[in-house]
């Protein structure tokens, strides 16, 4: 691979970095935002899980076609925070990843100005 090729490589990895994030610090400002607590954190994830999940034991929600529909919405709570808590494990990786794209930047910046 050819330095070129190598710094074009280590910038699309800075930007993937920066974006991943951006979208970190962007549900992190969210997750401080009083209203997202009520309606999401608590309202969505707390709540409504619970009342989903009481709901597939109530005996007049037994038939088929209603406990499918209790089983999706059970699987989408789980989808959302899952989604989020990825959210911050990407972000968090590519906070530490982004040091070492800068340092490897700067080395084949200077071995480039040495030859």
């Amino acid at each position: 691979m050819t330095p070129d090729q190598q710094i074009e490589q280590i910038e699309l990895s800075i930007e993937q970095a920066k974006s991943s994030i951006d979208m970190r610090d962007a549900l992190r400002r969210l997750n401080e935002n009083k209203d997202f607590k009520k309606v999401i954190v608590e309202g969505y994830f707390e709540k409504e899980a619970s009342r989903v999940v009481l709901l597939k034991a109530d005996p007049n929600t037994q038939d088929t076609e209603t406990q499918d529909a209790l089983d999706k919405s059970i699987i989408a709570i789980g989808q959302l925070r899952q989604y989020m808590r990825t959210i911050f494990q990407v972000g968090g990786m590519a906070d530490g990843a982004m040091g070492s794209h800068e340092e490897a930047l700067e080395e084949i910046h200077s071995d480039a100005i040495e030859v």
